[in-house]
C-alpha cells in the first residue's frame, strides 16, 4: 500500500483496510475464535483471533479516552495509567483481559461501532 499523501487518502486507506479486516473476522469459524493460533503482542506469547479483536478495540477506546481528556483540559497519562511505552506487550495483555467476558461477536460489534 502506498503512503497516503493527504487526509482524504489516509481516511480512504483506513476505511479500505478496516473493511478488509472486518471481512477476515467474519470468515473465522466461531469454534476457533478463542484458540491461541497467532503470535501474541508480548514476546513468546500466542493470542487468539478474539484477543486480536480485543487488542484493536482496546486501542480504539484508549485513543477516544485521550481525546476526551484532552478536550476536557485534563492531563493524559500516555500510553495508559500504569504503563510505559516499553510495556505495550503488557498493555496488550490488559486489553485481552478487559474484553475476555465479551463474546467475539460483541467485541467485533463494539470495534465497528
Amino acid at each position: 500500500m502506498a503512503v497516503p499523501q493527504d487526509k482524504a487518502a489516509l481516511l480512504a486507506a483506513i476505511d479500505g483496510e478496516f473493511s478488509k479486516l472486518c471481512k477476515e473476522f467474519a470468515q473465522v469459524p466461531a469454534a476457533v475464535v478463542d484458540e491461541p493460533s497467532l503470535p501474541g503482542h508480548a514476546k513468546d506469547t500466542m493470542m487468539s483471533v478474539n484477543n486480536l479483536a480485543a487488542y484493536l478495540l482496546g486501542w480504539n477506546e484508549l485513543v477516544l479516552k485521550w481525546l476526551a481528556r484532552d478536550a476536557a483540559g485534563e492531563p493524559i497519562d500516555f500510553p495508559e495509567t500504569g504503563f510505559k511505552w516499553n510495556e505495550l506487550g503488557r498493555l496488550a495483555q490488559k486489553f485481552y483481559h478487559d474484553y475476555e467476558a465479551l463474546p467475539f461477536t460483541q467485541v467485533i460489534e463494539r470495534l465497528i461501532a
